[in-house]
């Protein structure tokens, strides 16, 4: 499956890390593997994918998914510069657990909270921008930040297609 439809035609900015920063990991542990994550959003979405009936709307779960899975694989990168070991745990330690995943009954709740999960996961990265002072790992956030928009947009155009 091509996943250009579902990510910004634009490149991710590289990150430069000048030295460690426990503090900084800590924040992108939480975008990382916390309840509202990249890694949550994974599970949530091959979930979807293999429970929905639509095949067009299987497609998107698994396309945004991959998605997400670059984002996990950048976030993990800049994590192991800043001097921390990326395992699937929280910025404060709370280890990952599939409880954090919205699992929805239908086809209509998984798109609502998928749509739900995207814009947390922007609230998130926006906190963390204020936060974190190196602006490479900033332009990263904001560039993630245009992905998690456009699955906002897809996921809501599906949920009025498919309630119609």
């Amino acid at each position: 499956m091509d996943k250009s439809c579902f990510r910004v035609n634009l490149p991710y900015p590289e990150v430069c890390i000048d030295r460690k920063n426990k503090c900084y990991a800590a924040l992108l542990l939480d975008n990382y593997a916390s309840c509202v994550s990249e890694y949550t959003a994974i599970a949530q979405y091959i979930y979807a994918h293999l429970v929905t009936c639509n095949e067009c709307i299987q497609d998107v779960f698994l396309g945004i998914a991959q998605v997400e899975m670059c984002h996990l694989a950048l976030l993990g990168d800049v994590i192991v510069d800043l001097g921390v070991k990326p395992k699937f745990i929280s910025g404060c330690g709370e280890t990952w657990c599939s409880s954090f995943v919205p699992y929805g009954c239908s086809t209509e709740e998984r798109l609502k909270l998928a749509i739900n999960s995207e814009y947390q996961a922007i609230l998130q990265y926006e906190k963390h921008i204020v936060k974190i002072k190196n602006c490479s790992i900033q332009n990263l956030l904001e560039r993630i930040i245009l992905d998690e928009k456009l699955h906002v947009k897809i996921f809501k155009e599906l949920l009025c297609e498919y309630q119609h």
